[in-house]
């Protein structure tokens, strides 16, 4: 099914020439634009001369703007590409007036330095084109990845954690030169472009002669987290060149410009295997500029057009283009970087026909649309690397054998292969994997079967089955194993082939950890770092699977409480129930909780696991809670 609806989007203006000066730094006698960065609460960071002709670095949101840093104190000149993470703390190149020069974060109160020249960096002590493209990148825990030139010569990718400086890269790795903007994800995964060998050459950009070995590598495009340096792409891909400023999203799938032995450009997305082209310029486009992608994995890029001007695109789909009006004004010049897309909001600059120039953010106008109809017990959704849906139905259950239903007395749930994982993908609706064991009450309802699924780093899927009841009644009575496993999906061609991997529901047989009813209901699956964390919501439990094999690992029970029985008025043992795992931006997990009989308003709860692995009550006031997300730094229930 194909919904067929085009993406409207509203433009906030976040600072123009009305307040300040211009946007474009000019070292050289020739303009060097601003790159706009943006974080998940709409904050925009970007370089500006305001007024007073004091060049500075500015944050805001279409209401207020803040100062970071400007020339006015201990700077001598300002990068034009800053970087801001969801916390707000922007990191940017400065020059100081004592002659260094060096990488800084700061939030409006303070600014720490990164690293600069006085150590073993040789950062340049004057703004140039190399030094004024090579900017910092800051992920939600602090984290600043970038590149530097090194005393010994050479360059390198380096990455300040806790004010401790990791080698990412150097010419020790067999790489000797590096693109001018890496990127880090909230995970700590660093993506950068690197080359063997300066491409030699130059390009003319809008008037600048900028060598070519500052804006593509010859060798691919990597990540590093810990000690695992992954190929993203490299030139047995049938690549020429790549792009200086690829973009990571918190899923690890990367995005980034290559250009083939043809001249061919072409914009791609990959985790270092099968690689997805998003636009190319074999069409209407010409060249592209700058890439950027969100944790939905969805793609926004800067694309040059054969006919003249240049456009942003997010998903494909046009944004604004030059010749669109903007306050009034024809668009003339864009500009976008790597990162200036964050969720569906897109950060640019444009120089407008009247003369104005300016920061602005469009945003996408919230619209609901119907992606699928015709499911099955629909329960928990999950994207893989090329942005495609999967939902996962636990079901209508069937004919075949019964055990009693939890949750409505005198009734049974019974017996069907009927659960299955739909994958909506461009409008077009599958189901890619049937015959799944579900148990339904007779109208269908109340189902537990396949309730989540999720995919590791390798792009291999995972799902989980529920079965809310005692795990001997699977045994004895309904004698189908599947249910209480986490299972490995074989294949998404319609079939149903799958493999059993871990038995949560023996493991609750066995131990019952939180020493109530002994029960199993598998409700939510997360994968990180090759471990799958799954919430137990019969059992009360948060267990692990490390590499999908093997026994569990209890992380931790959620506790119950005492709560009033309403029709005897007595004491009785109220469950968590807990129901969603999510990782924060502080690296915590936080779990959501339905909350067993009695029903009460009000007594839902949200737990951050704390150093120790145990739950701590982080928001309390919540009634039935089903899932939970950062969708932005604010947790979304």
């Amino acid at each position: 099914m194909t919904s067929g609806k085009q993406l409207v989007y509203t433009f906030t203006t976040i600072a123009d020439t009305t307040d300040f000066t211009t946007f474009e730094f000019s070292p050289t006698d020739v303009p060097i634009t601003t790159a706009p960065a943006i974080n998940d609460r709409g904050q925009v960071a970007f370089w500006g001369l305001d007024s007073s002709l004091e060049a500075g670095i500015f944050v805001g949101d279409g209401n207020s703007l803040k100062t970071i840093a400007d020339t006015s104190g201990e700077f001598s000149f300002l990068g034009v590409g800053p970087a801001i993470n969801d916390r707000g703390t922007v990191a940017f190149l400065a020059g100081l007036d004592s002659g260094d020069a060096g990488y800084f974060t700061g939030n409006g109160k303070t600014t720490t330095l990164i690293a600069d020249s006085s150590g073993r960096f040789n950062f340049q002590r004057i703004p140039t084109l190399d030094n004024l493209f090579g900017e910092p990148v800051i992920n939600d825990r602090g984290q600043v990845a970038f590149r530097a030139d090194l005393d010994r010569g050479g360059k390198g990718i380096f990455l300040n954690i806790n004010n401790r400086i990791r080698t990412i890269a150097d010419s020790r790795s067999g790489l000797t030169t590096f693109g001018i903007t890496p990127d880090i994800n909230s995970r700590g995964t660093v993506v950068f472009s690197a080359g063997t060998a300066p491409v030699p050459g130059s390009i003319e950009v809008e008037g600048q002669t900028i060598p070519i070995a500052e804006l593509f590598q010859n060798a691919g495009i990597f990540t590093q987290r810990g000690n695992n340096l992954r190929t993203i792409a490299d030139t047995s891909d049938g690549f020429a060149l790549f792009s200086s400023s690829p973009a990571i999203n918190d899923r690890g799938t990367v995005a980034f410009i290559a250009v083939r032995p043809s001249g061919e450009a072409e914009v791609l997305a990959g985790r270092g295997g099968r690689l997805t082209s998003i636009a190319n310029s074999a069409g209407d486009f010409r060249s592209f500029a700058g890439v950027d992608i969100n944790d939905e994995g969805t793609v926004a890029y800067l694309a040059d057009f054969d006919a003249g001007g240049s456009g942003l695109f997010v998903g494909g789909q046009e944004v604004i283009s030059t010749g669109d009006s903007l306050l009034g004004s024809a668009v003339t010049d864009l500009n976008f970087l790597n990162k200036g897309f964050d969720d569906d909001s897109v950060a640019f600059w444009a120089e407008l026909a009247d003369g104005r120039s300016g920061i602005f953010r469009a945003d996408l106008a919230l619209q609901i649309e119907v992606l699928a109809t015709g499911l099955d017990g629909t329960r928990k959704l999950s994207f893989d690397a090329d942005g495609a849906l999967y939902v996962a139905e636990a079901g209508r259950g069937g004919t075949g054998a019964s055990i009693p239903s939890p949750s409505v007395p005198g009734a049974v749930l019974s017996y069907g292969a009927t659960g299955a994982i739909t994958r909506i993908q461009d409008g077009v609706v599958e189901r890619v994997v049937t015959g799944l064991p579900s148990l339904a009450l007779p109208d269908g309802s109340d189902a537990a079967g396949v309730n989540d699924i999720d995919f590791d780093s390798d792009g291999n899927a995972y799902a989980i089955v529920g079965f809310a009841s005692n795990p001997a009644n699977r045994d004895s009575i309904i004698q189908v194993p599947d249910f209480s496993h986490l299972i490995g999906i074989d294949r998404f061609d319609g079939g149903n082939s799958w493999t059993r991997l871990s038995d949560f529901g023996a493991y609750e047989q066995d131990n019952n950890p939180d020493g109530q009813d002994v029960i199993t209901n598998l409700y939510d699956l997360l994968i990180e770092d090759n471990t799958a964390y799954v919430i137990d919501a019969g059992a009360n439990t948060l267990l692990s699977q490390r590499a999908f094999g093997g026994e569990p690992t209890l992380e931790t029970v959620f506790p119950s409480r005492s709560a009033t029985d309403p029709f005897t008025g007595g004491s009785v043992v109220q469950q968590s129930v807990p129901t969603a795992i999510t990782v924060g931006p502080d690296g915590a997990f936080y779990v959501s909780e339905l909350t067993g009989y009695p029903p009460q308003v009000g007594a839902a709860q949200i737990y951050r696991l704390n150093e120790q692995g145990q739950p701590e009550v982080y928001a309390g006031g919540f009634t039935n809670v089903v899932d939970l997300a950062f969708g932005s730094p604010e947790l979304v229930v």
